[in-house]
């Protein structure tokens, strides 16, 4: 079996403000990469600090379960991108 290269459309959320919750590990850290990688201009956030492989063009270090993280990256991210087109709500707890 060949495996098929899949190009990614460079252009595909130019423009795009997309905020991506739980954005530094696993699924989280994948769409940033993802969404980067199509033009858009990406906000992440989450409790562990970010690496050096997430290509976020913002981070923001917060408890998204308390109101004062909530209202900590709502600011950082208006102030920083002028607002979001979309949020991607990845944070999850067992």
């Amino acid at each position: 079996n060949a495996v098929k290269e899949r190009r990614v459309d460079t252009e595909e959320f130019a423009g795009r403000r997309i905020l991506i919750t739980g954005g530094t590990e696993g699924t989280g850290a994948a769409m940033v990469r993802r969404f980067v990688a199509g033009g858009a201009k990406v906000a992440t956030t989450a409790r562990s600090p970010l690496s050096a492989e997430i290509p976020a063009e913002v981070f923001v270090r917060a408890d998204m379960s308390t109101m004062e993280g909530v209202e900590k990256v709502a600011k950082t991210v208006l102030e920083k991108l002028g607002g979001v087109d979309t949020i991607i709500h990845n944070v999850g707890g067992s």
